[in-house]
């Protein structure tokens, strides 16, 4: 069984299957193969290769594969009374380092934020209290370096994400500055 990658791509699992299609008809034995392992045929479609793709990934169909991988941390989030959940913002610091954000709910309310990150990866040289408010705007840093925003549950919280992640990195840059 394969496992989905930490970000998975649906595209990237469509081009597969349509990869897959065109190595079947090539005589591919290889593909020929994994189309025998759910019952392939001699007509291999590309419905039968995303359901090839499916199955080793433990899904029972194309449909379920699409759910998983379009599922957000956050829909985890949404059933619960509390909990936490580290989300992926798909943007990056300076150094290429994936900017993370924590999402806390307790109840209906959410607290985001960059676990301090921005500012532990920068240091605190002196002034940098007052560069990483002004980079955060209109999010909010406290005295430990966390940029952080309180939110109430909705369907804005994917966006609100982004806009902390951005915080966080224009913080990350305000300080560095700082350091030259």
């Amino acid at each position: 069984m394969r496992d989905l990658p930490e970000r998975p791509s649906l595209e990237y699992y469509r081009r597969e299957a349509k990869d897959l299609v065109r190595a079947f008809r090539a005589g591919d034995e290889a593909v020929r193969a994994r189309a025998a392992a759910v019952g392939g045929r001699d007509r291999f479609l590309l419905a039968d290769a995303q359901l090839v793709l499916a199955r080793e990934h433990g899904c029972s169909s194309w449909a379920e594969l699409r759910r998983r991988i379009e599922a957000s941390p956050l829909d985890e989030l949404a059933g619960l009374e509390r909990g936490e959940a580290v989300v992926d913002s798909g943007l990056v610091y300076a150094d290429r380092e994936p900017v993370f954000v924590l999402v806390r709910k307790r109840l209906y309310r959410y607290t985001l934020s960059d676990r301090g990150r921005a500012i532990e990866k920068s240091g605190k040289p002196p002034g940098w209290r007052d560069a990483a408010e002004r980079a955060a705007e209109p999010m909010n840093v406290d005295r430990q370096g966390i940029v952080f925003v309180p939110s109430l549950a909705g369907a804005h919280l994917p966006r609100l994400i982004e806009r902390l992640a951005d915080a966080s990195r224009a913080v990350h840059e305000a300080v560095i500055v700082l350091l030259e």
